[in-house]
Formats: C-alpha cells, structure tokens, sequence
C-alpha cells in the first residue's frame, strides 16, 4: 500500500508542530500498531488505532497513516463500513493515497467506495475566523493558535491544516487585534469630551464672572482680563469638542470594519495543498 503526500506549494506555509513528546507517543503508537498487525493481532491493533487517534495530539501525517492502518485492520476484521469511514478520512487528508496492485479485494471495496463517495475538504480561515467552504466528512471542528501557527482541528484536537500566522497572531489572532483596535479612539474620544465639557464650564464660570462686574464701577482692566480668560476657555472647550468628535467617528469606523481587512490562510485538502494569503 502506498500514501502519496501532499505538497506544499506556498513557501510560507509550514506544518504546525504539536509537542515533541506527542509526535513521539504517535510514532511509537503506530509502530506498535504495525507490529501488532505483522502478528496477525488485528483486533488489538485496531483498538489501539482508535484509542491514539482519540487522544488528538496527532499531527495531520500522522493522522493520515492512523486512518490508512486503521481502515486496513478494519478491513481484515470483516468491518467493511468502518474501514470505508477510515479510508474517506485518509483520502480528505491525502487525497492522492493508492493502493498497490494485488491488494486484497477485502481492503480493495471499501477503499474504492471511499473514494467513490465525497470526500473533500477545503478550509479558509479570515483573521482567526475559520469558513469552511468544503468538508464532506464534517471534519473540522475548529481552529486555535498554537505558537506562530494557525491550526484547523478535528473533534479530538488532531490536527488537520496548518500555515504560519502572522506576527500580530503571536499575542492573539488577527481578527482580536482588528476587532479590538477602535477602543482606543473611543477612549479618546471620552477623554476629550470630557476636557471640552470642562473648558465649556469654566467659560461659562468667566463669562458670569464678567457679566457680575460689567456694571461701569468695576475697573476696566479687570473686565478685560476676564473675557481674555473666558475667550481662551472658549477656543479650548471648540477644540475638544472637535477631537472628541474626529476621534468618535474614527472609532465608529474601526468598529463597522473590525476583521473585513483581516489576513486569510486556505487550507486544502483537493491536491493543491495548501495556499497562504495575508
């Protein structure tokens, strides 16, 4: 039986790497199964098929070789159904996957309804937002940043597509950052607001001021020096209201357009690997 993987045709495009400690528990899982099947001992090698591939640490190869030993245990267990369910999920993963010539018709029917059936799937994630645009099987369960990386995930956590984040996902995803950004202005905002309201009032303590000494005894001086006074209140309450109010429509915006710029990563799993845009 031979697997022909995927290849990647983005050069930004990496795989996500789990733990070193669950890539290596995988490895030695699926040495055990191969052994266990050399020995004929098919049904507890099936049993610990399923058993790694519900722990959900596996990288998307190592869940790829998981579902083909799987599907072929399966098989030779008399589990056509299964193995077919199995099998679908290998060819979503490695959809290029054949068998040898001279396989057993046992592994040969249900690789080949498997196949018959659909089975694609093709993932597009926007600023951490995942937008599945095909998934026969209803693989993907969701996507998380793990690292520099952004990753779709199945039921169980294994991985399924991965490609580099940008820099900014390193302390949250792209759509936090956007969706985040008009806070600021909107503090801002407030902020002005508040230092206009308060020139407004003291203009307004100037102008009383003013208007309690215009009575033609009060020195003239004095009653220039207060309008002076209420003159420079006034221009600074103008312009705080005016930043207050640029700052509030620059918040509005950034609301409104939180995420609609945001980067977007396609994961494929239809031959053409997978493709990365930000």
């Amino acid at each position: 039986m031979r697997a022909v993987p995927l290849v990647l045709v983005a050069v930004a495009t990496v795989h996500a790497q789990p733990a070193q400690s669950d890539r290596q528990r995988v490895s030695e899982a699926l040495q055990k199964i191969a052994q266990l099947e050399q020995q004929l001992e098919y049904e507890q090698a099936l049993v610990l098929a399923d058993r790694t591939i519900a722990e959900g640490i596996a990288t998307r190869d190592q869940l790829a070789d998981l579902h083909l030993i799987a599907g072929r245990l399966a098989a030779g267990l008399d589990h056509p159904d299964i193995a077919q369910q199995h099998f679908a999920k290998l060819l979503a993963l490695r959809p290029e996957t054949t068998l040898v010539a001279g396989t057993s018709p046992k592994l040969l029917a249900p690789f080949d309804a498997a196949k018959a059936a659909p089975h694609e799937l093709v993932i597009v994630v926007t600023g951490g937002q995942l937008a599945v645009t095909r998934d026969d099987l209803h693989l993907v369960q969701g996507t998380r940043l793990r690292g520099n990386t952004l990753e779709a995930f199945d039921e169980h956590g294994n991985q399924l597509a991965s490609a580099a984040a940008p820099a900014t996902a390193m302390q949250g995803t792209p759509e936090e950052h956007r969706s985040h950004a008009w806070i600021p202005f909107a503090a801002a905002s407030g902020a002005t607001l508040i230092a206009g309201g308060l020139a407004a009032w003291r203009y307004g303590v100037a102008q009383d001021e003013w208007n309690r000494e215009n009575d033609g005894v009060h020195d003239y001086t004095r009653l220039q020096a207060l309008e002076d006074r209420g003159q420079r209140w006034a221009i600074a309450a103008d312009v705080g209201f005016g930043l207050a109010a640029a700052t509030a429509v620059t918040a509005v915006v950034l609301f409104a357009t939180r995420g609609s710029e945001a980067p977007s990563i396609a994961f494929t799993g239809n031959g053409a690997a997978y493709t990365t845009r930000f």
